[in-house]
């Protein structure tokens, strides 16, 4: 089951054709991970809650290939995308942040799940 969300269907539709259409190229079709990070790993660098996420989504990551997509894409579309993201995790990633230390994950970039 999934972070819960204020989503409803529709916009997780919405997020799940955004995905499909422009983050997949980086973050894999499964959000496995691949030149871009996993989104279903038990680490985000730059955190995983709903605010954080779409901090990232709108600001991208200086230094790498993530771009901000707050010119590109409207609000709506980008929450619609962040919601399907946070919709596909699993666990309490926010609490594994908060009990290990930053260097536990340095080599922990792309956990995929099997």
């Amino acid at each position: 089951m999934g972070l819960a969300t204020a989503a409803d269907g529709a916009d997780i539709e919405r997020g799940k054709a955004l995905y499909a259409q422009l983050c997949f190229n980086c973050h894999g079709p499964k959000l496995e991970g691949g030149q871009g990070p996993s989104l279903i790993d038990s680490y985000w660098q730059h955190g995983s809650s709903p605010d954080a996420s779409l901090r990232v989504i709108d600001k991208g990551v200086p230094g790498s290939p993530m771009i901000p997509y707050e010119n590109v894409f409207p609000e709506a579309d980008r929450l619609a995308l962040r919601d399907f993201i946070l919709s596909e995790q699993v666990g309490l990633r926010e609490v594994v942040r908060s009990v290990y230390p930053r260097s536990h994950f340095t080599t922990k970039r792309r956990v995929t799940q099997s």
